[in-house]
């Protein structure tokens, strides 16, 4: 499960933009890998379901 800190000066959805990258660049999510859907993502890091759609708007440029 994943860890997003509530007090972390970060939001969360950064926290979890950096945790997506971490999995990426550790190869645990290959090139191509299809994301987990929002629900799965809300469920994985303990978050309302509305930050993984933050985290995905705010980090598809970077993409």
């Amino acid at each position: 499960m994943g860890i997003i800190g509530q007090w972390s000066p970060r939001s969360f959805a950064e926290q979890m933009a950096d945790a997506l990258r971490a999995k990426i660049d550790n190869g645990e999510w290959p090139p191509g890998h299809k994301l987990p859907g929002e629900v799965t993502l809300a469920q994985t890091y303990d978050v309302a379901q509305c930050e993984p759609r933050s985290t995905r708007y705010a980090r598809k440029a970077e993409w």
